[in-house]
């Protein structure tokens, strides 16, 4: 959190209103490692939604392994 370098919103689907708007915060029991977070570019995503997709891949930890 704090380190964004790429906009997630568009204001009036404008490229040139761009802002960090987006964000997914996760207990940090969920994963083991950094998770890998993808943020789509706006082209295309502009055209469909004043957001661009947020995809956030984690390497789970399994239920059975806690204690």
């Amino acid at each position: 959190h704090g380190r964004e370098e790429q906009q997630t919103y568009y204001h009036q689907r404008s490229p040139q209103k761009g802002y960090h708007l987006d964000y997914c915060f996760l207990p940090r029991q969920w994963f083991t490692q950094q998770a890998d977070v993808t943020v789509g570019p706006f082209a295309p995503w502009g055209s469909l939604s004043d957001h661009t997709p947020l995809s956030v891949d984690l390497k789970l930890v399994s239920m059975s392994a806690q204690p």
